[in-house]
C-alpha cells in the first residue's frame, strides 16, 4: 500500500482529525446531556436477521481513503476508536442509507466557530444498527422515521471537515474489554461497517483502506486480562464515560498501529506522568509513538516481570515508523489491574528508575 506525503492531503486529514476532540464526551448513542440508553442505538420492535448494506454511502471515487477501525489521535481518541474514517471526501458531496432501516437517534455537534453538523443512527434489524457522523442531515428525517435503502440522508458540510464517519452495532457482539463500565455501546458492540455490504462492493471498500497486511476491518479491543496490553484509565480518574468531559485524556493505551498492525505503539492521553530530564519549559507527550521492534510485547508483560521498558518513536500514523527518538518510557505492573508508569524525554538511555512523578492507572 502507497500511503502519500501530499502536504496539502496531509493538512486536510489533520483538519478532520481536529474534529473530533471536540467528542471526547460523546458515545455513539448519547443526545444532548441525557446518559446513552439501547433504545437509541437498538429497536426490538425490527425484524429479527443480518444486517446486510445494499447500496454505498458514497461513489468510491469520491473517497481519498479509509482509516479502519482502531485510529488513534489522543487527547480525543487515546483508546482506538471504534468507527471508521472516510477521508477526504468533497464538501457538499451527498451522503446515501446503504439498507433501510428506522431512525433511532440524531443529534447536532457544535464543531466551534459557528459550525455545526449532524449525527444519525439507523436500526436495520432488531440487534443491528449503524451511524454516521459530520453530515448536515435533511431536514425532513426525524427519529423515527423509516429509511429506504440508497435514500439521500444528507450532504458534506462545506467547512472544517474532509469526511464522514461510519460506525455498525451488532448487540450480538461484546469486545472483550475488561472493564466494560468504562464504554459506551457504540464501543461494547462494535464491528466494522465493511463487513455488511456484499462482495464486489466491501472489495472496493477494501480497496480504499489505508492499513498494511490483509485485515482492513481493524481492531478496537486489545484488553489481555493479567498483562499490560491493552487501556489503562488514570487511578484518579472519574469512572462515568457519559458524564466526563476529555474522558479520553484519562486514558493511556498499550496497542498495536492501525495503519501498520506489525508495531507495538502507546497512545497517551494526558502526560501527566512526563518527566523531564531536559529541563524543557514544555514537552507535549500527548500524542501516538511506537516502541522499538525489539520490545517485550504488551501482552507478554505481567506482574512478574516488574520494571519495562519502552523506548518512544515518533510516529504520525499515516506514512509508518519513523527513526526519530523522543523519549523513555518505564511502567510496571504492579498487579493485573494496577500499573505505575512514568515518560521521560531522554532519547539517549536505555533504562531509568521511577522518580515521585510516576503515576497509577488501573482498569
Amino acid at each position: 500500500m502507497t500511503v502519500t506525503n501530499n502536504p496539502d492531503k496531509m493538512k486536510n486529514v489533520y483538519l478532520f482529525l481536529l474534529i473530533f476532540s471536540t467528542l471526547l464526551s460523546l458515545s455513539a448513542c448519547k443526545k444532548d446531556n441525557d446518559i446513552s440508553n439501547e433504545d437509541r442505538c437498538f429497536d426490538a420492535s425490527l425484524p429479527s436477521g443480518q444486517m446486510i448494506f445494499s447500496h454505498l454511502p458514497v461513489d468510491t471515487a469520491k473517497v481519498g481513503y479509509i482509516m479502519p477501525l482502531g485510529h488513534l489521535n489522543p487527547p480525543g481518541h487515546t483508546r482506538p476508536s471504534d468507527h471508521m474514517y472516510f477521508v477526504n471526501v468533497p464538501p457538499g458531496t451527498v451522503l446515501y442509507a446503504p439498507a433501510s432501516g428506522k431512525v433511532l437517534d440524531e443529534f447536532t455537534f457544535d464543531e466551534g466557530n459557528g459550525v455545526h453538523d449532524n449525527r444519525i443512527t439507523i436500526g436495520v434489524t432488531n440487534t443491528a444498527s449503524y451511524y454516521f457522523m459530520h453530515l448536515i442531515l435533511d431536514k425532513d428525517i426525524q427519529i423515527g422515521d423509516k429509511i429506504s435503502a440508497g435514500q439521500r440522508l444528507g450532504i458534506l458540510p462545506v467547512a472544517n471537515v474532509s469526511g464522514f464517519d461510519m460506525g455498525a452495532m451488532v448487540k450480538t457482539i461484546h469486545q472483550p474489554f475488561i472493564d466494560a463500565a468504562l464504554y459506551g455501546l457504540s464501543s461494547l458492540h462494535c464491528d466494522s461497517p465493511i463487513k455488511h455490504f456484499p462482495k464486489d462492493i466491501r472489495e472496493a471498500l477494501y480497496a480504499k483502506v489505508r492499513r498494511l497486511g490483509s485485515d482492513k476491518d481493524g481492531k478496537i479491543c486489545y484488553d489481555v486480562p493479567g498483562t499490560l496490553s491493552g487501556n489503562w484509565i488514570a487511578e484518579k480518574a472519574p469512572r462515568d464515560p457519559m458524564k466526563t468531559p476529555n474522558f479520553d485524556s484519562y486514558f493511556v493505551s498499550f496497542v498495536y498501529g492501525n495503519y501498520d498492525p506489525s508495531k507495538m505503539v502507546i497512545s497517551i492521553g494526558n502526560d501527566s506522568f512526563f518527566t523531564s530530564v531536559k529541563g524543557a519549559v514544555h514537552y507535549n507527550g500527548t500524542k501516538v509513538f511506537y516502541v522499538q521492534d525489539n520490545a517485550p510485547k504488551f501482552e507478554d508483560v505481567t506482574p512478574a516481570d516488574g520494571k519495562t521498558t519502552y523506548k518512544l518513536f515518533d510516529t504520525g500514523e499515516f506514512d509508518g515508523y519513523h527513526s526519530l527518538r523522543e523519549g523513555l518510557l518505564i511502567v510496571q505492573m504492579l498487579t493485573d489491574n494496577k500499573i505505575k508508569i512514568e515518560f521521560f524525554d531522554d532519547t539517549t538511555s536505555n533504562n531509568r528508575d521511577f522518580t515521585g512523578n510516576a503515576k497509577i492507572y488501573v482498569r
